[in-house]
């Protein structure tokens, strides 16, 4: 069975961003109506905002990105999307990882679909403060269960819920302190 998921959002002036962070910014740089030859602007957007990938960098010594994914790309073969409902607030724990474990041990992308990512657009500000997150156990358990795993994504905006910081530091810290670093797709 072929199931289509959408992994990115485009980026506009009215994308939501983690708190902290800065709106996108769309410059115009020159303009047909100005007489300009073309039309042209400058994007600006913070690293966190839209879909993004967050390598071992982002919260440890690690070294740069291009370590771990290549700029050719990276290919994976096989993929898991994970059903958790979670409508707002709350930490994914490893209870909620239902799924045999064989086929988490084979798997290379594992995808959390929370639900959460549908009031991005009719409540962008509980996107952005209310989200969803990973629990510290539940990466332990990743990093103990899924050995080649690569990627992990979620439809939210951060793996770490906003109102669990610390906790989702820590989750990102164990994912990526692994000796075959997990990227999050967030």
């Amino acid at each position: 069975v072929v199931h289509r998921v959408a992994l990115s959002y485009p980026l506009s002036l009215n994308t939501p961003y983690p708190d902290g962070g800065r709106p996108v910014r769309i410059t115009p740089v020159s303009e047909l109506a100005r007489g300009d030859i073309s039309n042209t602007s400058l994007v600006e957007f913070w690293n966190h905002t839209g879909t993004h990938i967050d390598g071992p960098a982002h919260m440890t010594p690690a070294g740069p990105f291009t370590g771990y994914c290549p700029p050719t790309g990276l290919f994976l073969k096989s993929a898991i999307v994970v059903d958790i409902e979670c409508p707002g607030s709350k930490l994914i724990g490893p209870k909620d990882l239902q799924w045999p474990r064989s086929e988490l041990a084979n798997c290379e992308l594992l995808l959390l679909r929370t639900g959460f990512s549908l009031c991005r657009q009719s409540d962008p500000k509980r996107y952005s403060f209310k989200n969803p997150g990973i629990s510290a156990d539940f990466a332990r358990v990743v990093t103990e269960n899924c050995p080649r795993v690569r990627c992990l994504g979620i439809d939210a905006i951060s793996f770490a819920g906003a109102e669990y910081l610390a906790e989702g530091i820590e989750a990102h810290k164990i994912l990526f302190e692994r000796s075959n670093p997990v990227l999050l797709i967030e």
